[in-house]
């Protein structure tokens, strides 16, 4: 096997064993008779020992012919066990693979020429039994069928593991694979990896997240999960107990309220105006409901002006009390906000409301004689401020019409403040002995939470909630990047500590908060890793297509598993340089000289000729095509690598536990504080 020749000619019988068993030959003969050599048994042993050196090359170079040959149909297989990973401190492990060269693409073109498709297409008799299978599974010989489709190294009739795609893809570079890493220190620059459904992203997050968990105990990792996956927070719990991190998991599920702690998504920010944002964020905003979402927005905004000066932390419940009753809200604020500047407001404003009362059981009227006796006072004193008059103006509006503008923002307030799902998304609360999601906290000491938002059961919920996340977490970064905070506590020493985000569907969770984060959180140390289907998927939730593409270009390491997206894959595709492929084509001809006279009736000739034309070093068609647990990465610098994740291993199933049930049983006792976990039942 060899590529010093123009053309490498990779696709031909192995014929390095016909050489192989020569030299064996010459080999035995040497050892068992010398003398028919005319050599002495010293000589002929000598002789022995380079025939073997020889017949061993040989042999090995064959060897790889026959894989190369195979993988096209079938790539060794690659089990490996999460715990068998090696977690390094200055490498992410990435999964097996090599660098895609000029001469891989070649390989590729070559595989897929008719005349070389007997190497990638599956034999007769593989065919023909799996047909049989099909044909006799429910028959009287039916046993037939589980014997020959038994997925085992000595079945004759093995089928091919069930991954799809193009094997020829890895198959091209199967000789040159090796573990493939990515420094660290480039993950400050982010990393996305793209597939469609069901083709390996969740194998992936475990590969990446188990390495995390495990590389340094002062990390803050956190896993955002749309979907709420049992099987990836399973996962998550049980890597965190191997790490002795056990104690350190938050778990937030919306999906699972029994075992979640509570979270205020709006308790962390760097303005005021975020949480407005974050509050209406879901609103629709197509048509006339854009102008209810604005006036939404602006109410918000008042209130949590008004919560804040008066020294409470806006969450959901109070902005929907606000909403209900915003009279409440105007009154406790102009009580602070009198007693502030030193104005004796009791005994007038007693006296305004018991007038107010009287006139409100002639008129009927239906609102707040207190609020209204503050107004009156307000404006009667001349008193003015930017937020009370807010609140004034808001408490003045004719009801039907505030009511038209709460009912834009009422079925969402309602449906996070109901339930279960109500109380872990208040925060903290008197009596309340859950453990309470809170960012700096976190970030002071390092952790692993957990956040499932189960967007299956409620679209709407699961995607206000993870953007107020995501825009939390933009909020720290800037903190973080702004004052130069450290993780530093008195019993510990001073650092910034790396803040590494897993965003499954992350597309799902982006805001307009997202895009500084994807590009300016590296100086506060984070590393975002997200993983979603398809580039138009960004486009829809930012509703700008130069938005997504400022936020994916802003990611240096991106990763591609299989995309049917034309779109999407030329986002790769067009980054990569054109390359020269290398072509035989084959001349004959044949001249007639009969008649002309002269010895020569014809002559005819017979060449090759070698060419080279560009082609893209990847097409749409290698990236649709890929199999399974397959990629291709493009990482530092625009090199671009072929990849393929592990196969998980029985083992790593077999350590998972049973049911959610066995985790909060242990999680009783790993979280410090005497939370009430009982509530979820084991159907």
């Amino acid at each position: 096997m060899t590529s010093k020749y123009e053309i490498e000619n990779l696709l031909r019988p192995p014929v390095e064993y016909s050489s192989a068993l020569v030299s064996y030959v010459f080999m035995g003969a040497c050892i068992v008779a010398p003398y028919k050599l005319s050599m002495s048994p010293t000589v002929g042993f000598a002789f022995a020992g380079m025939f073997f050196v020889t017949g061993t090359w040989r042999f090995f170079q064959g060897v790889k012919i026959s894989t190369y040959h195979k993988s096209f149909k079938r790539l060794p297989r690659y089990i490996l066990s999460l715990s068998k990973i090696k977690v390094s401190r200055h490498f992410l492990f990435m999964g097996k693979g090599f660098r895609w060269r000029e001469t891989h693409t070649e390989r590729i073109y070559a595989v897929r020429e008719r005349k070389n498709e007997k190497y990638s297409t599956q034999s007769f008799i593989y065919s023909w039994i799996r047909n049989l299978e099909y044909q006799i599974e429910n028959g009287k010989i039916g046993f037939l069928a589980k014997i020959t489709a038994k997925d085992v190294y000595f079945n004759p009739f093995r089928p091919y593991p069930d991954v799809g795609g193009e094997p020829a893809l890895h198959g091209v570079g199967v000789n040159e694979e090796k573990d493939v890493t990515m420094r660290l220190s480039n993950r400050y620059g982010h990393h996305i990896v793209v597939g469609s459904t069901r083709v390996g992203k969740s194998r992936k997050a475990e590969v990446y997240i188990t390495q995390d968990i495990h590389r340094n105990k002062d990390d803050l990792i956190v896993i955002f999960d749309p979907k709420g996956d049992a099987d990836l927070l399973k996962r998550i719990y049980i890597e965190a107990e191997k790490a002795g991190r056990l104690s350190e998991l938050m778990i937030f599920h919306l999906g699972f309220p029994e075992i979640s702690c509570s979270y205020n998504p709006l308790d962390s920010f760097t303005r005021l105006t975020e949480l407005s944002t974050r509050v209406t964020g879901s609103l629709p905003e197509s048509g006339d409901s854009k102008a209810f979402k604005d006036y939404a927005w602006q109410f918000t905004n008042s209130f949590s002006k008004g919560m804040f000066y008066c020294g409470d932390v806006p969450n959901y419940p109070k902005i929907k009390q606000a909403f209900k009753r915003p009279d409440l809200l105007l009154i406790k604020y102009s009580e602070k906000y009198l007693a502030s500047i030193n104005v004796e407001f009791s005994f007038e404003v007693e006296r305004l409301t018991d007038e107010l009362k009287a006139k409100k059981q002639k008129k009927n009227n239906t609102r707040s004689p207190k609020a209204e006796a503050f107004i009156t006072f307000i404006r009667d004193k001349g008193i003015y401020g930017n937020t009370l008059e807010d609140l004034i103006y808001i408490n003045q509006l004719d009801p039907e019409y505030f009511g038209k503008i709460s009912s834009a923002i009422g079925p969402f307030l309602e449906k996070v403040t109901s339930g279960q799902v109500g109380d872990i998304l208040s925060g903290a609360k008197d009596g309340c002995e859950k453990p309470v999601l809170d960012w700096m906290e976190l970030y002071k000491r390092g952790g692993i939470v957990y956040i499932g938002l189960d967007a299956l059961t409620d679209v709407e919920v699961g995607g206000a909630v993870g953007e107020a996340s995501f825009a939390a977490l933009t909020s720290m970064a800037g903190y973080i990047y702004k004052h130069d905070i450290d993780a530093g506590t008195p019993f510990t020493k001073s650092k910034k500590r790396n803040v590494i985000v897993h965003a499954d569907e992350f597309s799902d969770l982006i805001g307009p908060k997202f895009v500084p984060l994807a590009n300016k959180s590296g100086g506060a140390n984070f590393q975002l890793v997200l993983y979603t289907q398809t580039l138009s998927d960004i486009e829809v939730k930012l509703g700008d297509e130069s938005k997504a593409n400022q936020v994916i270009t802003n990611i240096n390491t991106i990763e591609f598993m299989r995309v049917q997206d034309e779109k999407t894959a030329n986002l790769m595709v067009k980054k990569l340089p054109e390359v020269n492929v290398s072509t035989i084509m084959a001349v004959s001809g044949v001249n007639d000289n009969a008649g002309q006279g002269g010895t020569v009736g014809f002559v005819s000739s017979n060449e090759d000729r070698t060419s080279t034309q560009r082609v893209p070093m990847l097409q749409v068609a290698d990236i649709a095509g890929l199999p399974k647990g397959q990629s291709f990465c493009l990482m530092d610098g625009n090199q671009l690598y072929k990849l393929r994740a592990p196969m998980p291993d029985k083992k790593d199933s077999a350590a998972l536990p049973a049911t959610l049930l066995d985790v909060v049983n242990k999680m009783k006792v790993a979280y410090q504080s005497d939370v009430e976990w009982g509530g979820l039942r084991n159907d």
